[in-house]
């Protein structure tokens, strides 16, 4: 008769209580900003971008719509830099460094300078969109979606990185974990 021996089963992730708090912070912060760009009018930040852009390229607009033939660009809530804001603000607002006073200066500093970028790919996607059919577009515009996430990422990581002197990831989220 073989001897099995029982499986171990690896922790899961959210087994520590320490991750579990960052995702549940993580994602109160990202949600209550979706929640927010879905019930605040923004009408006002979408049409000015989409006149903007519109002067840019020489396109008919219509409210939030570029006008493109065969087919309009429609510039939505989401599409203002609040879904990538979010994702600044929850990873800030998600551990305990920096401290709430530094907290507040990148959560301003970042979310400006992530909504200027968010500009100039959603300007990237009109160009885009003058020039290659609209599956390209649609692939591209999916694709610059993750990049600018990833950059997010990336900077935030780096800026800790930078500003705690850690070593190597590891490390670092020893300390944002503690």
């Amino acid at each position: 008769m073989p001897i099995t021996a029982k499986k171990k089963h690896a922790p899961t992730f959210l087994a520590n209580p320490r991750v579990r708090t960052f995702v549940i912070r993580f994602l109160a912060v990202f949600f209550a900003f979706q929640l927010l760009a879905i019930l605040t009018p923004l009408h006002f930040l979408q049409n000015a971008m989409a006149q903007l852009l519109g002067q840019m390229f020489s396109l008919p607009v219509k409210g939030s719509l570029l006008l493109l033939r065969p087919t309009a660009f429609d510039i939505t809530p989401l599409c203002t830099g609040i879904t990538s804001t979010s994702i600044w603000l929850g990873l800030l607002w998600g551990f305990k460094l920096p401290e709430k006073k530094e907290k507040i200066a990148l959560a301003v500093w970042g979310s400006i300078a992530i909504l200027l970028i968010n500009f100039f790919r959603v300007m990237l996607i009109v160009h885009w969109g003058k020039t290659y059919p609209l599956a390209q577009v649609e692939l591209a515009h999916i694709i610059s979606w993750f990049v600018l996430s990833g950059i997010i990422i990336w900077a935030w990581r780096y800026f800790l990185m930078q500003r705690y002197a850690f070593g190597n990831g590891k490390e670092l989220a020893t300390e944002l974990l503690r």
